[in-house]
């Protein structure tokens, strides 16, 4: 991979990659709203009964967008702008880390000069890139269950319809699990996240153990509100 880019290229690449993170998480946890509030509620489930077609269509397509994102974002080639890619280009420049380039960056936003000297000074900058190598060894694990599990389901299945896999299809999709894809999910936000912390603020990325607590995001709320709307329900007082 060519990793001579300019830190504003870096920076365009962190922020594509940040925003096809978020809308993957977005679709899967509108989707696993669906599937809760249909089996939750029974206003909702014959809602659901009454336009299954349509309900299934959803299913279908947000689905199949799960499995696309997630191989987009893990893609490997080098030409592709993944998460792999992000991470290359953060271990080939650490200087964009470092707390002068913090200091410029800060300076041209106009950042008042005592709160600038603070931040600079508590700011966490690596030596170079073997303080950042911890970040593709946080990656690994996340990126095998991902080519163990899901890639074959997205190449075999989802990409393409092959008469011949090493698998059938059902046994493929036996081995998900759909907290286990919230938490690879959750990973990965909290890894751009961090890297863009890093950058913005000289914040040392660090990942908290995944626990993944009910959502209560916007996309969660957004499907709540819309389905509970086609049931003829209201929303609670407290939501």
């Amino acid at each position: 991979m060519n990793s001579a880019i300019t830190e504003q290229e870096f920076w365009e690449h962190l922020q594509s990659v940040s925003a096809e993170v978020d809308d993957a998480i977005a679709v899967f946890h509108t989707y696993e709203e669906i599937l809760r509030l249909g089996s939750e509620d029974d206003a909702v489930f014959r809602a659901f009964n009454a336009n299954a077609m349509f309900w299934n269509v959803q299913k279908v397509c947000l689905q199949t967008t799960i499995f696309v994102a997630l191989n987009r974002l893990f893609e490997t080639d080098a030409n592709a702008l993944s998460i792999h890619r992000i991470l290359n280009e953060t271990l080939a420049h650490p200087e964009f880390f470092s707390k002068d380039a913090l200091r410029k960056r800060k300076i041209d936003l106009k950042i008042e000069l005592e709160y600038l000297d603070a931040l600079i000074d508590q700011a966490w900058a690596p030596a170079d890139a073997s303080g950042l190598r911890y970040l593709k060894k946080e990656l690994k694990p996340q990126f095998h269950k991902f080519t163990e599990i899901y890639q074959p389901i997205r190449h075999s299945y989802y990409a393409h319809r092959l008469l011949q896999t090493d698998k059938p299809v059902a046994e493929l999709f036996s081995l998900t699990n759909r907290n286990e894809l919230g938490k690879i999910l959750d990973f990965l936000h909290q890894l751009v996240q961090g890297i863009w912390h890093l950058y913005q603020n000289g914040m040392k990325p660090e990942f908290r153990t995944q626990d993944i607590p009910k959502n209560d995001s916007e996309a969660t709320r957004s499907a709540r509100e819309v389905i509970n709307k086609v049931a003829g329900l209201q929303p609670a007082l407290d939501e």
